[in-house]
């Protein structure tokens, strides 16, 4: 999104997907929780929360203080190669049963991702 904002006056962002945004640091941590425990078998593991892909922009420019016009595209607007979920949030159930979620929600690891970038 950082990139188009860089090159584009205007972005177009669906929101009528909802997603859960997990940064990779977050599954590794997860993946190492599961390994240094005796659960096994098969979890969902993803960030806490969820947002349509246009709410996760406008936070995205929200708190890198990006000037760029966002505005909502139809759902049909950029047709995708494969049909995609409307709605693709899972549920940590099986690691909150068992102690082992880690993760926190989504906007939080935003924040310190974005943070990471910046120190870079």
């Amino acid at each position: 999104m950082l990139k188009l904002a860089k090159e584009r006056d205007e972005l177009r962002v669906v929101d009528s997907e909802i997603v859960t945004p997990t940064p990779t640091a977050e599954i590794a941590k997860q993946i190492v929780a599961l390994t240094r425990s005796n659960r096994y078998g098969l979890y969902h593991a993803t960030a806490e929360g969820s947002c349509s892909w246009y709410q996760f922009a406008r936070e995205i420019f929200t708190l890198t203080d990006t000037k760029v016009k966002l505005s909502v595209a139809g759902p049909n607007e950029f047709p995708a190669k494969v049909p995609r979920p409307t709605y693709s949030v899972l549920e940590n159930k099986a690691l909150k049963t068992g102690g082992l979620n880690v993760f926190r929600p989504w906007r939080e690891g935003l924040v310190e991702y974005l943070g990471s970038r910046i120190r870079a």
